[in-house]
């Protein structure tokens, strides 16, 4: 029922791999659009007039704010904007109707919660907060997902979410249809959420 650490592991290098290529492919159109704006002119005569912290210290010429505008843009697009688009990715794609990101839909598994239904778009942000923690964890929070009892990584302890078989799920799915609807739900074992 539960994916495997594996199948987990293979479905987040297809996601990264994703994620690097679109932020790699953004951030190149905003150096360009950045450098355009700016000016090629200017930047190369602030660069050759000498430090940064002499550049600062002479005042707030033209030159030099405009260079201060865009290191500080660039820096905000660095830290933030790559968390914004894996925030986004994730917390979409878990909580539509598919239940999976590209990886997770490639390996044949999605994310589900105690219910086994769909998460919604605030729980899927709290699992994406989760990984932030994970990551923290020198990736040990990944790991545990190959030794506790239902795959789950910290994250997935964190938001309380399950990620499991695709096939599995829809053989639950239509076990309740059979029963009538009278399908407790859950882990599919009989137990209580």
């Amino acid at each position: 029922m539960y994916a495997g650490f594996w199948k987990r592991f293979a479905a987040n290098l297809i996601d990264s791999m994703i994620l690097n290529i679109v932020i790699v492919a953004l951030f190149f159109i905003y150096f360009i659009i950045m450098y355009t704006v700016i000016g090629t002119y200017q930047l190369s005569e602030v660069y050759s007039e000498g430090t940064f912290s002499e550049m600062f210290a002479a005042g707030a010429g033209t030159e030099t704010t405009a260079l201060a505008v865009w290191v500080i843009l660039m820096l905000l697009f660095l830290f933030v904007f790559p968390f914004i688009v894996y925030w986004l990715y994730y917390a979409f794609m878990e909580s539509s109707k598919h239940r999976a990101t590209v990886g997770k839909m490639a390996l044949g598994i999605v994310v589900v919660n105690n219910s086994l239904e769909r998460l919604t778009f605030g729980r899927a942000t709290g699992r994406c907060l989760g990984r932030v923690v994970t990551n923290f964890t020198f990736y040990i929070g990944y790991i545990m997902a190959a030794f506790t009892e239902r795959n789950q990584a910290l994250h997935d302890l964190i938001a309380s979410t399950y990620v499991v078989n695709k096939e599995h799920l829809e053989y639950e799915n239509k076990r309740a249809e059979y029963d009538g609807g009278q399908y407790a739900g859950g882990y599919g074992d009989g137990r209580e959420n």
